[in-house]
């Protein structure tokens, strides 16, 4: 007689078989799920990593860029006082002062070379405060509107109109109007009185500006002597920027705002 029936061996049903096979397929589900994930995560970190990086090289070309703006604002705003000095930004700019070259206000007189003139010279007569005033240890000629504001104006707006004073005495017979007003010290003078002042006003600003940007030469194989290369590189202001701050504070002296002491407006 055998030691175990056939009716005592034990036997797995149909279920359970089932279920250790879903198990197998469940920790198989899960070991790529876990793979998928830990991939992912590792291009996650170098997508971060770069970005990081990104981050890093931008904040610190940002910063030496914002140090360079500074340096270059601190060159030139240890001047004197000026409310316009927050319009001044300085950058590198290219000046070609080649002889050939030409611009909109370069070449014979015309109405657009005129033109172009007379919009650079807007806003010559500024309002200005009294504080400003008190800045520069100077006084100036108060304005009759009631706003508490005085009169004054930008030097380079000067050094501009005397430019276009020189041009119409260049050029007497397309300016006769203009020559005929400069008046003469003496008779004798070669230039004009206000001609005179302005040649030295410009030699003085140039002296006192003492740009050392260098300009270069090169050999024409045509010519025996050198060319002068007068394309340079210098620090300059932001002429846009420092327009629009003066045409916001300008007035026309036509309209008629200051008083004379003594013989009224």
């Amino acid at each position: 007689m055998p030691l175990f029936s056939k009716s005592k061996i034990p036997r797995r049903s149909s279920d359970e078989d089932q279920h250790k096979l879903l198990g197998n397929e469940e920790s198989q589900d899960a070991e790529a799920a876990s793979e998928e994930w830990y991939q992912k995560r590792n291009v996650l970190k170098v997508i971060m990593s770069h970005v990081a990086m990104l981050i890093l090289y931008t904040t610190l070309f940002t910063l030496a860029w914002t140090r360079a703006e500074k340096k270059l604002h601190a060159q030139h705003t240890a001047e004197s006082y000026s409310p316009g000095s927050h319009a001044l930004q300085w950058r590198k700019q290219y000046v070609n002062s080649t002889v050939y070259e030409k611009s909109p206000y370069s070449g014979n007189p015309s109405p657009e070379v005129d033109a172009a003139w007379k919009e650079l010279m807007y806003g010559f007569t500024l309002r200005v405060e009294k504080e400003d005033l008190d800045k520069i240890g100077k006084s100036s000629i108060p304005l009759n509107d009631g706003s508490g504001q005085y009169i004054a104006g930008l030097d380079t707006t000067h050094h501009l109109h005397c430019l276009w004073s020189i041009r119409h005495a260049l050029a007497p017979h397309h300016y006769p109007k203009e020559v005929e007003a400069m008046s003469r010290s003496h008779p004798d003078d070669a230039y004009p009185t206000h001609i005179a002042h302005c040649l030295e006003i410009l030699r003085m600003q140039l002296m006192c500006r003492g740009d050392a940007a260098l300009f270069t030469y090169a050999w024409d194989m045509g010519k025996r002597e050198p060319l002068t290369d007068f394309a340079v590189e210098h620090t300059c202001a932001n002429w846009d920027k420092l327009k629009d701050w003066t045409e916001k504070h300008s007035f026309d002296v036509r309209e008629d705002l200051l008083t004379h002491p003594v013989y009224g407006k």
